[in-house]
């Protein structure tokens, strides 16, 4: 069978097994995937996987069941099998389908892989940091990936999507003599190959500091002073979108749950997410819970536009549902160049890595600084040892200081720097 009338299939015999609504997700995933491990081309293939997930509901009950083979038989059993785990489970009234959007399709990005393409620009990225970066250990995973995505229910409705992408994500060390630099490693999407792979994202800034870190100070003392957040710490700003999601908005633990259409951060800073954009070449067009997905601020000059809720979030708190699941994020740049923004520093660091926990639900945060620099009288000073910072999250969205105009597009995310103040940094 082909994948929709599989998917056709099963909504069909899950209303006959007794479901009184039902929705199907598909998803296969087919990558041509060519990897580096030091400095050594020594892998090209190809590789196909497919995920079926069946959901049905009952006098209020929900049972899930997910599985990668497709067989008539495998399938039909899988029918009564979620029947039972459906009837074992408790029943919730939030539990729900997305209700009728017609049946549409889309497409973006490449979808044919061009295998001389990805090996010249792997050869020619492997020979760039030979004859610049010589003392570089390099592993590379290069690969053209094609998702597609089909949602279904017994509304009517059916979602489908095709999307094609190049990634790269490449992760090296640096070794001097008996020095050597920490791990770092960094990568991006892109919808094709035009230019190099050393000119895209962060790979070019990344590769230079790494050549600089194989000597490292440690810092002169502990201070409480600035912070410039480089793009490749955006992990900074999940805690905003797991706060706006549905297990703390569900459970009253978020600290934003009262805050809709309040200021949570400062004016200067406005994030989008925008999963169908031109911008960014890693998006989608559906969302897990069966809806068109939405192009959508969720903080416009610091203030909260929109909760990221699910059907049964919104049905749980009773907040309105989420024009998308986030992703795809899109942060407005400043209107200070980064340059600019070291030269405004008496004291702080440069944030390149950052390795820590999840902040608590206070947004107490700790963790360690890695491949950063120490910065003073405005100037960068050298390479730090690993260093220890600490704040508040959500008081540190209110603490911006400036927001770069430069920002780095990694065709997931298109992110500027960031400067906050009021961080502790000290030693390990």
């Amino acid at each position: 069978m082909k994948d929709t009338d599989i998917v056709d299939y099963c909504i069909n015999g899950l209303l006959k097994t007794g479901f009184e609504k039902a929705s199907v997700h598909f998803k296969s995933m087919e990558k041509t995937e060519l990897n580096v491990e030091h400095n050594n081309t020594n892998l090209l293939r190809n590789a196909k996987e497919i995920t079926l997930s069946l959901i049905g509901f009952v006098d209020q009950k929900r049972g899930v069941i997910v599985f990668n083979t497709l067989d008539e038989k495998t399938i039909n059993n899988a029918f009564q099998e979620v029947f039972e785990i459906a009837k074992s489970s408790k029943p919730d009234p939030a539990y729900d389908i997305s209700e009728n959007q017609g049946r549409k399709t889309y497409q973006f990005g490449p979808q044919h892989s061009d295998l001389d393409l990805i090996y010249n620009r792997n050869q020619e990225f492997l020979e760039h940091v030979q004859a610049n970066y010589p003392n570089v250990i390099l592993n590379v995973n290069l690969d053209h990936t094609i998702v597609r995505h089909i949602y279904s229910n017994s509304n009517d409705i059916n979602l489908q999507s095709n999307i094609g992408t190049y990634n790269v994500g490449v992760f090296f060390v640096t070794k001097e003599g008996q020095n050597s630099s920490s791990f770092s490693g960094t990568g991006f999407r892109s919808n094709g190959l035009e230019r190099e792979i050393h000119e895209m994202g962060s790979i070019s800034t990344l590769l230079q500091q790494s050549s600089e870190q194989t000597e490292t100070r440690l810092l002169p003392e502990k201070f409480i002073g600035d912070v410039i957040i480089t793009p490749d710490c955006f992990d900074f700003f999940q805690f905003i979108f797991r706060e706006i999601s549905d297990y703390p908005l569900i459970s009253g633990t978020s600290i934003y749950k009262d805050q809709l259409n309040e200021k949570i951060a400062d004016s200067r800073l406005t994030i989008h997410s925008h999963p169908v954009s031109q911008e960014l070449a890693e998006g989608y067009f559906i969302t897990d819970d069966g809806f068109e997905a939405k192009n959508t601020t969720i903080l416009d000059k610091g203030v909260l536009k929109h909760f990221l809720l699910t059907i049964y979030g919104s049905k749980k708190t009773g907040k309105p549902i989420g024009p998308n699941r986030g992703n795809s994020y899109v942060i407005e740049p400043g209107d200070q160049s980064y340059e600019d923004m070291i030269k405004s520093v008496d004291k702080g660091i440069l944030l390149c890595r950052f390795s820590g926990g999840a902040p608590n639900p206070s947004g107490d945060f700790s963790g360690i600084a890695k491949n950063s620099y120490y910065i003073e009288n405005g100037q960068i000073q050298y390479p730090l040892s690993e260093t220890m910072i600490s704040g508040n999250i959500a008081d540190l969205f209110q603490n911006i200081k400036n927001i770069s105009k430069e920002r780095n597009n990694f065709g997931s995310d298109l992110v500027p720097w960031i400067q906050v103040k009021g961080i502790t940094v000290s030693g390990k």
